[in-house]
């Protein structure tokens, strides 16, 4: 899974495309609540547009919102938005949603603008 993560005034905004494997999202999560700047964004711009597929299973959707429900410690306000046109991604934030734990707010779009309409974010820097 190819990434790029675009770190804008508010959040951070992160394309990702290809085949997307579970490991993966482990490093990408890891390097943004690593990041200093992770305790002060009110966003994470999931992009997935050119995402062809993503392999998670349901032991690792626990373990993330586990994660989640920790690293909410550090950051109460973020919200996460995932923009995609895949039934199987947004059913996956269904999932993730549905396991009842203390995470993030997490929505799912199937436009840029819509999303970020959402977050009240217009960031120049970041590609549409």
């Amino acid at each position: 899974m190819p990434y790029q993560t675009i770190w804008e005034e508010h959040g951070a905004y992160v394309r990702l495309y290809g085949h997307i494997a579970e490991q993966e999202i482990v490093k990408l999560r890891r390097e943004c609540q690593d990041d200093h700047r992770f305790q002060e964004i009110r966003y994470l711009l999931l992009d997935l547009r050119e995402s062809e597929d993503v392999v998670v299973s349901l032991a690792h959707l626990q373990a993330m919102a586990t994660a989640d429900s920790l690293a909410k410690m550090l950051n109460e306000t973020l919200n996460i938005v995932v923009v995609t046109h895949h039934p199987q991604i947004g059913g996956l934030v269904d999932r993730y949603a549905s396991l009842g734990m203390d995470t993030y707010q997490i929505r799912v779009f199937a436009e840029i603008d819509e999303a970020r309409e959402w977050l009240g974010a217009e960031v120049e820097s970041s590609p549409s």
